[in-house]
C-alpha cells in the first residue's frame, strides 16, 4: 500500500516472493523465520499480484526456495497458485532434487517430506520425476546437515 515494488528483481533476477520462499539461502540457521511467517509473506505477496512463476538468473524459482527450506505449507500454497514444479535451476536441480538432499558449500540437506510432497504434486499433474538421489556439487563436501 505504501508503494513498494513487488515485482522489483535483485541483481540476479530474484524477486521478493522467491526470497520469501527461501531461494538464497543455504545453510541452516540464515533463514529468518518460521515456516508459518514464511508463509505469511508468501501469501501476502502472491495476494498482491506477485508471479508464483518467475525465473531468476540462476534458474529457481519460489517452488525452489520452499524446497531449500523444506516448507511444505509453502510448496503446496505455491502449488496451489499454479506454480510449476519441475523447473530445473542452472544446475539441473528441481525442486524435488533439493528436498530429496543436495550436497553444497560442504553442507547436506536433506528433505524427506518435502520431497514426498513434491512428488505426490508431481504424479497428480502428470509429470514423471527421476529418483535422482543425493546431488553432490561440491566433491570435498562433509556430511553435517539437517534432516526432516
Amino acid at each position: 500500500e505504501p508503494g513498494a515494488d513487488l515485482h522489483a528483481k535483485t541483481a540476479e533476477g530474484t524477486t521478493a516472493l522467491m526470497l520469501a520462499a527461501g531461494v538464497a539461502i543455504f545453510n541452516e540457521g540464515d533463514d529468518a523465520g518460521t515456516e508459518a511467517e514464511t508463509l505469511q509473506a508468501v501469501r501476502l505477496l502472491v495476494g498482491r499480484g506477485a508471479d508464483v512463476n518467475t525465473i531468476d538468473d540462476n534458474g529457481e524459482t519460489a517452488v525452489h526456495g520452499a524446497a531449500y527450506r523444506g516448507h511444505n505449507s509453502v510448496v503446496q500454497y505455491l502449488a496451489d497458485h499454479q506454480a510449476k514444479l519441475d523447473v530445473k535451476n542452472r544446475i539441473g536441480w528441481t525442486p524435488v532434487t533439493i528436498a530429496d538432499g543436495v550436497l553444497y558449500a560442504e553442507f547436506f540437506k536433506q528433505h524427506r517430506d518435502t520431497a514426498a510432497l513434491l512428488r505426490q504434486l508431481l504424479k497428480e499433474r502428470g509429470i514423471a520425476v527421476e529418483d535422482a538421489g543425493i546431488v553432490n556439487q561440491d566433491p570435498r563436501a562433509r556430511t553435517r546437515g539437517s534432516e526432516r
